[in-house]
C-alpha cells in the first residue's frame, strides 16, 4: 500500500472533574489521504459527502504528538474503557460534539486547541464520519477505511 502522508490524529474526552475536553493527540506516520471532495459530491449528489478518505494500515507507525513515544490501537469501546489512555489511540465516527470527539489534521499538528478553534486556523482539519475495517487479504494491505468531512 503506498503511504506516503503523515496525518494527526485527536481523540477528545471529557474530564470528569472539570467537564472540560482534553484532547490525546496521535501522530500516525505512513497513511495515504485522497483529498477529493468534489469527485465525491459529483459522484453521490450529497453536499456533505466525505470530503476526503484516509487510509491507515495497521502496521501505521503511531506516536504521541507530544512525547515521540510509540501508542497502540484500541477498538472504541475498549478505548473509552480505559483509565489511562496515554499510550493507545482509536477511530470513531461522531460524537456529541459536532465530530470533535475524534478529528485529523494532514500533517504534524500538535495544538491544545479544539476542533473548531483547529479548523479556523488550519487547512485540511476533518472529523471522523465513517470508520470502515478492512482485515482481509494480505497483512500489507490490512487496513482502516475512515472518512472524513
Amino acid at each position: 500500500m503506498y503511504t506516503p502522508h503523515v496525518v494527526t490524529l485527536y481523540n477528545a474526552t471529557e474530564d470528569a472533574t472539570t467537564l472540560e475536553l482534553k484532547y490525546n493527540i496521535t501522530v500516525l506516520d505512513g497513511v495515504f489521504l485522497d483529498i477529493g471532495k468534489a469527485r465525491n459530491v459529483e459522484k453521490t449528489g450529497l453536499a456533505d459527502a466525505n470530503a476526503v478518505t484516509l487510509f491507515i494500515p495497521f502496521s501505521v507507525s503511531a506516536t504521541d504528538g507530544v512525547t515521540g513515544a510509540k501508542k497502540a490501537y484500541m477498538p472504541p469501546k475498549a478505548y473509552r474503557a480505559l483509565a489511562d489512555k496515554t499510550g493507545y489511540w482509536t477511530l470513531e465516527p461522531g460524537g456529541e460534539a459536532s465530530g470533535s470527539d475524534c478529528f485529523f489534521i494532514k500533517g504534524k499538528v500538535v495544538s491544545s486547541d479544539g476542533y473548531r478553534s483547529l479548523r479556523e486556523a488550519v487547512d485540511n482539519v476533518y472529523d471522523v464520519s465513517t470508520v470502515d475495517l478492512r482485515d482481509f487479504g494480505s497483512t500489507a494491505m490490512q487496513h482502516w477505511q475512515v472518512g472524513g468531512r
